[in-house]
């Protein structure tokens, strides 16, 4: 990649990302796509990939998904490729689409053995309590990654048998998971984590970011609530009871750690 192209990308892309909570100003998105212009004369790859990432951050997902896709059939680079199947992954976790989230990054992953790739496939996994069989092939990531990958896993297996004992329906779960990530990447960017505490064939989960705001929390809170209605049409109301969902900014990492 050409220095100074990196240079506009990365610093684009540092600016798009440094608030969680994503801006409403159409002033300012204008002005990162103004900025995105600069690429299209040097690196039309790096330019579609940027309108892409601009698409996903103001919840256009379909659309970005595919100005990712056409720009993956302009390259031969494998660092490229990685980069915009990261990109179509991205669009379908933000969505909520959880297997093909995976099998975007898996690809990214598999033509670039890029272990940024392999954490982003792993952590999508872990988030939706999902085991992939191809979580085993960790072969070329350095030993400290692969002893950190085969600590989660275990801790992964534990908690989904854990889920099962207590006659919790994972797929239920998955979808109300599913729900909540659309609904908190449609107002944030960034990470949000999971803790979930499981008894008596409940599961209460805790979504939390330090860096998010009363107002955003109340916004997601209202609008989980409506994509629990929405999931009505295919669960029965005293199901869904059992998996309560509640974003918050209160810091449960200590609770996190396995």
């Amino acid at each position: 990649m050409n220095p100074a192209v990196k240079t506009v990308y990365s610093d684009l892309v540092s600016e798009i990302f440094s608030s969680t909570i994503k801006t409403k100003s159409e002033f300012k998105i204008q002005s990162w796509r103004r900025k995105a212009e600069s690429l299209k004369a040097v690196d039309v790859f790096q330019y579609k990939l940027m309108l892409a990432i601009l698409d996903a951050y103001i919840s256009e997902n379909d659309r970005a998904r595919s100005v990712a896709e056409s720009a993956l059939l302009l390259t031969q680079s494998e660092s490229y490729k990685g980069m915009a199947y990261r990109v179509i992954g991205n669009c379908y976790a933000h969505q909520g689409l959880y297997r093909e989230a995976l099998d975007s990054y898996w690809a990214a992953y598999k033509v670039t053995l890029d272990s940024t790739y392999f954490f982003a496939f792993f952590g999508t996994a872990v988030s939706y309590d999902f085991y992939d069989e191809r979580m085993n092939e960790m072969k070329s990531l350095n030993e400290s990654d692969q002893k950190y990958i085969k600590t989660e896993l275990s801790s992964l297996n534990k908690e989904i048998s854990k889920l099962e004992n207590s006659n919790l329906n994972l797929e239920i779960y998955r979808d109300i998971l599913s729900s909540a990530y659309a609904v908190f990447f449609s107002s944030c960017a960034g990470k949000i984590i999971r803790y979930p505490d499981v008894s008596d064939s409940n599961v209460s989960t805790i979504l939390f970011n330090p860096e998010l705001d009363l107002a955003t929390i109340g916004l997601l809170n209202d609008e989980m609530s409506n994509a629990l209605v929405d999931l009505l049409e295919k669960y029965e109301y005293e199901e869904l009871l059992k998996y309560p969902i509640i974003f918050t900014s209160d810091d449960y990492s200590i609770h996190t750690e396995r």
